[in-house]
């Protein structure tokens, strides 16, 4: 931020609230769901089908729901997907009516849940590719099976002395937060990654 805004005590800490804490939330997610794709977690490369549409994408999660309250013991409790991936999940429609399977954009309630369990839109996961062994849904019991380590609470700190910020009357502030990923059972998550192609 220049000298200016950095006097002006109001737009500085809505500044610092707004985006840079937001920032630093999206930085966090990346890391997490880096850490969880490195874990040692079940990972499905075969069933999510390249032609697959809403309704065979729903019916995957569900098993896939089933699969980690029969392995683990604990009751999923959240979907993380790209945003593209729930888009063709909310705008997936019957063939014989036209309808949308989840009801239409008039319909009240309309939470992000699948299944009763609440889905959770990021772009640090894959989306989908036609052709390609690209998109990621994860479906986990991620309160009893894994934990997010922080210590300390958000530092923000600010310095003029990052780079030419001084002769070009700039203040650099910078927020981090200590904090890791704990995958207690791995056996509580599933990854599914979509296929390249169909079964033969």
């Amino acid at each position: 931020e220049t000298d200016e805004y950095i006097d002006d005590a109001p737009f500085l800490a809505s500044a610092i609230n707004g985006r840079l804490l937001n920032y630093l939330r999206l930085r966090e997610e990346d890391y997490l769901l880096t850490k969880l794709k490195a874990a040692s977690i079940t990972a499905d490369t075969t069933s999510w089908a390249n032609s697959a549409g809403a309704e065979a994408i729903a019916d995957l999660i569900f098993a896939k729901i089933m699969q980690v309250q029969a392995e683990s013991g604990f009751a999923a409790d959240a979907i993380i997907m790209n945003p593209k991936t729930w888009e063709i999940l909310r705008l997936g429609k019957y063939t014989s009516t036209n309808e949308y399977i989840g009801g239409g954009y008039f319909t009240d309630g309309q939470q992000k849940q699948i299944w009763g369990v609440p889905v959770y839109t990021s772009t640090f996961a894959a989306a989908p590719v036609s052709g390609s062994a690209s998109g990621e849904i994860f479906v986990g019991a991620f309160r009893a099976c894994g934990s997010i380590v922080g210590k300390g609470g958000v530092a923000v700190e600010a310095t003029n002395a990052d780079q030419d910020d001084f002769i070009k009357n700039r203040m650099t502030i910078r927020a981090e937060e200590r904090i890791a990923l704990a995958v207690r059972r791995p056996k509580g998550f599933v990854k599914i990654v979509k296929a390249a192609t169909d079964p033969q």
